[in-house]
């Protein structure tokens, strides 16, 4: 993550259980990084034809006063007719809006 302004999370039913997902989703934002999350449910699987959603990763993580990450984190849903496109065409501009938020 080093020399990097955003972090995306790509999020499919067992990114949750990755043992350094949570690590970097943390380091991410308090080195001040922009943070994303792309569902990637409406990949195709290579072993199994589909992908499931997976949960919302930031809702794991709670500040003090009890608001959690995710009610600041935005997660991305790509359309299911051509998510590879729905993310090419989109990515930058969220990536934007990541940055932007931690200004």
């Amino acid at each position: 993550m080093a020399n990097r302004s955003c972090v995306v999370v790509l999020i499919g039913e067992e990114t949750a259980n990755r043992p350094w997902v949570a690590y970097e989703i943390e380091k991410a934002w308090n080195d001040g990084k922009g943070l994303l999350g792309v569902y990637i449910q409406n990949f195709i699987c290579p072993n199994t034809g589909k992908c499931n959603k997976g949960p919302d990763l930031f809702d794991q993580f709670s500040f003090n006063d009890g608001k959690k990450l995710s009610s600041l984190v935005k997660c991305y849903n790509p359309s299911r007719p051509d998510a590879y496109n729905d993310i090419k065409n989109n990515l930058e501009d969220w990536i934007e809006v990541a940055i932007a938020q931690m200004k």
